[in-house]
């Protein structure tokens, strides 16, 4: 197996995975867990760059148009979980018109399933490119 899939492999495994963990802890409700919330998109975006790994022979590296596919669907993931933690960051600066929602926010807390997420999202690109066999022109 190459080193470039081997790594898009294992960060997409590590990406599906944080869809299970805690995402967020709010005052009175407790643990939400990924698959709660959006956890379902970013674990589909995910599967998929993961399957984009499965194409092809396994010791060949992947090509350019599998390459930014993956790549594409895991910075959605990542945008995904960035989107929601902004529009959390806006609600406990006082933009939720409500009463309830602002109490609501400031109890809310961000765990550790969210940022697994978000690094997992921007890390696959950086990893499959970074790991990729640089082939010497002849």
């Amino acid at each position: 197996m190459s080193k470039q899939k081997l790594v898009v492999f294992i960060i997409a495994i590590i990406g599906m995975s944080a869809t299970f963990l805690p995402w967020y802890e709010m005052g009175n409700s407790g643990m939400i867990m990924g698959y709660r919330t959006s956890g379902w998109f970013t674990f589909i975006m995910f599967a998929l760059a993961f399957l984009f790994g499965l194409r092809g022979k396994q010791k060949n590296d992947m090509t350019g148009g599998l390459l930014y596919l993956a790549s594409i669907f895991s910075l959605l993931a990542a945008f995904a979980v960035m989107w929601q933690l902004i529009a959390l960051g806006l609600n406990k600066e006082g933009a939720q018109m409500t009463v309830a929602g602002n109490m609501m926010a400031q109890q809310t807390r961000v765990l550790y399933g969210a940022y697994q997420v978000l690094i997992a999202g921007i890390c696959l690109p950086f990893g499959a490119f970074l790991f990729r066999n640089k082939k010497v022109a002849r």
